[in-house]
């Protein structure tokens, strides 16, 4: 579990690149959510302690880090990762059941910046 709050925009922007990558790259449904993930999608759970700009709400920092166990709840294999060992090995509703919730994380992300702007409080 991190320990820090995290950084809304920097999650808004690595969120934003894995939907990105997730709606408009080729291959399975699996191998999409994987490249999504792997590549921006972990980045966005918070780190630690430090991390500047406008910090995540509990509940998002729970969600995203629900989220990762899910994307890696199988052990590693000599071959892979445990992100590759779990979504390749998810049916198409597994997939499809993650691409979705992948998507509401990034609308919450995207009202918990609007709701932190100036002038909204």
């Amino acid at each position: 579990m991190a320990s820090g709050k995290g950084d809304l925009l920097y999650a808004s922007e690595k969120i934003g690149v894995a939907v990105v990558i997730l709606a408009t790259t080729h291959g399975t449904l699996q191998d999409r959510l994987l490249d999504a993930w792997v590549s921006q999608g972990h980045f966005a759970l918070p780190m630690g302690p430090g991390q500047a700009g406008k910090p995540m709400s509990d509940e998002l920092i729970q969600r995203l880090e629900a989220f990762n166990e899910r994307m890696s709840s199988r052990p590693a294999k000599a071959d892979e990762g445990s992100f590759a060992a779990t979504i390749l090995a998810f049916t198409d509703e597994e997939a499809s059941d993650a691409a979705r919730e992948l998507t509401e994380i990034n609308h919450q992300i995207q009202v918990e910046l609007r709701d932190a702007s100036p002038g909204r409080r």
